[in-house]
């Protein structure tokens, strides 16, 4: 493997783990809960691979966050995001110029769109 390959081990996983889990918090902080939620998911895993004598060098502040604040938010009991219905930008422009109805009509999903 190639050095930036190998996977991390002692202070460097250390290391890691509390940068991601500090990017999530910008995140978060920032209102951004897509994004938030796939860097707590990494951080949570390479967590889980910390020993006990490694998880206690986490500042207690990013593992309560970690733990328990974010899960409130982003445990697996919480409904996820909802997926968006993508819309073609060529038949919007289409029905845009030509005047082709109500936009509602057309396109499922795409209600604040219209006025």
């Amino acid at each position: 493997m190639p050095p930036s390959q190998e996977p991390l081990k002692g202070e460097a996983l250390v290391k890691e783990v509390c940068r991601r889990i500090r990017v999530a918090r910008s995140y978060w902080e920032a209102h951004n809960n897509a994004a938030c939620r796939g860097e707590r998911e990494k951080a949570l895993a390479l967590y889980n691979t910390l020993t006990k004598a490694e998880k206690e060098k986490i500042p207690q502040q990013l593992r309560i966050w970690l733990r328990y604040r974010s899960e409130k938010y982003f445990g697996a009991h919480r409904t996820p995001p909802p997926t968006r219905v993508k819309v073609p930008l060529a038949s919007l422009l289409h029905a845009a110029i030509n005047g082709d109805g109500d936009l509602v009509t057309k396109f499922k999903g795409a209600a604040h769109y219209s006025r």
